[in-house]
């Protein structure tokens, strides 16, 4: 989860409603802490994902 580079970016957000729910019950079955689930899944996204259009439509990395 972490990387050597020694750069770094601090973000905060704010989830509502059914988006909030869904991230809320992510990290019940991880047993991770809000801040925890949120960077493994942004630095998972980020490593699969090269642009995001909107919600739902984004272009994949090629392998």
């Amino acid at each position: 989860m972490s990387n050597s580079n020694k750069e770094k970016v601090i973000v905060q957000i704010t989830l509502e409603g059914e988006t909030a729910r869904v991230f809320r019950d992510s990290t019940l079955r991880s047993n991770r802490s809000l801040r925890a689930e949120a960077q493994i899944r942004l630095e998972d996204h980020l490593h699969l994902v090269d642009s995001v259009a909107s919600v739902g439509i984004r272009e994949l990395k090629k392998p």
